[in-house]
């Protein structure tokens, strides 16, 4: 992946005024690339590193955070490869997330049971009665097609699983 490189203008330039920062493409109409050196050297321009975001999970090579051990506790991990592309898919920014995945797993088995099997149909217009969050606070609410990790079949079961299970939720907010 080739970058251009983008200097920030420290110092008043004679051929450079209207601008904070330039890329070397443009310096170089200017000034040889000794001159750019010596801008450098003395201290006129500094090369600003470039934040270069990934398209695809295998541009990553380093990362750190937490996962989710087979026993469920929460494990850190540092600067590790993510090489082959297998490996390491499963780590967590933060432990706050890590942790929130552990009570969304949870969530997921005890809403089946509650749901008795039952799934929603975001293609039918039928009502589906959900629990969320607005505003940092839980709410309940009925939607139609939109899509929500807690929704059940009546509000009744809705309403007693927040009730048996508000902790829980809690827990899970950050990914929710």
């Amino acid at each position: 992946m080739t970058e251009e490189k983008i200097y920030k203008i420290l110092k008043d330039l004679d051929f450079i005024k209207s601008t904070k920062t330039i890329t070397l493409k443009e310096l170089l109409k200017i000034y040889t690339k000794t001159g750019v050196d010596f801008l450098l050297i003395g201290g006129y321009i500094e090369e600003i590193a470039e934040k270069v975001l990934p398209k695809t999970w295998g541009e990553l090579e380093k990362i750190s955070g937490w996962y989710v051990a087979g026993d469920s506790s929460i494990q850190l991990i540092e600067n590790t490869d993510t090489e082959p592309l297998k490996r390491n898919k499963n780590v967590f920014f933060s432990h706050e997330e890590a942790d929130a995945a552990v009570a969304l797993a949870q969530l997921s088995q005890l809403r089946n049971i509650y749901n008795d099997g039952w799934k929603p149909d975001y293609k039918s217009s039928s009502v589906k009665y959900a629990i969320y969050f607005a505003d940092e606070n839980f709410s309940v609410g009925t939607f139609n097609h939109a899509s929500n990790f807690l929704t059940f079949k009546t509000a009744e079961i809705r309403d007693e699983f927040l009730a048996n299970f508000r902790d829980l939720i809690m827990q899970a907010k950050p990914l929710l």
